[in-house]
């Protein structure tokens, strides 16, 4: 089993990305439906499920990460976390298993996938902060030499334009 656990704290956006998605959301949270924080479980449960995706991105399992995701996405602070489980092992270089090259791209698809699926608050976080991680996808896969997997970034980035994200 790896272990890459962090606490929904440790997993919450700077106060400056978390603000800008709290403004640009006021609207939905003035709705009656009343917020659904996530919880330290659900935080573990995705982060597993997460870890489960390995190399290979199966539509099924990245379907059911976004579903999961759209749970929280009422809720900025919630959505914030279940972003920072996705980017910590997008950025991570240095934990075992998790930091292989191959295990990126499928991440990559998930924020896709919430970016063009779920939506709402998901893309202030997400294109938040994309300058930081998609340059460090990129640079990890520029030094393992992964030409294939640095064009499907690429390809990933530009569908956002046209999808108009």
């Amino acid at each position: 089993k790896i272990e890459h656990k962090k606490s929904v704290a440790e997993l919450s956006l700077s106060p400056t990305l978390f603000s800008m998605a709290q403004d640009d959301n006021n609207d939905m949270m003035e709705e009656e439906e009343e917020e659904e924080e996530i919880d330290e479980e659900q935080v573990e449960d995705y982060c597993e499920m997460l870890d489960k995706l390995g190399n290979f991105p199966e539509k099924v399992a990245i379907n059911s990460l976004s579903m999961a995701a759209e749970d929280f996405d009422s809720s900025p602070k919630s959505a914030a976390v279940i972003f920072n489980c996705i980017r910590s092992r997008l950025v991570d270089c240095t934990s075992a298993g998790i930091s292989s090259p191959d295990r990126k791209l499928p991440l990559v698809y998930v924020l896709d996938s919430l970016l063009k699926n779920v939506k709402g608050v998901y893309i202030d976080i997400i294109l938040g902060d994309a300058a930081d991680w998609l340059t460090a996808v990129y640079n990890i896969f520029d030094k393992a030499k992964k030409e294939d997997e640095k064009a499907r970034l690429k390809k990933v980035w530009n569908s956002w334009k046209q999808f108009g994200v």
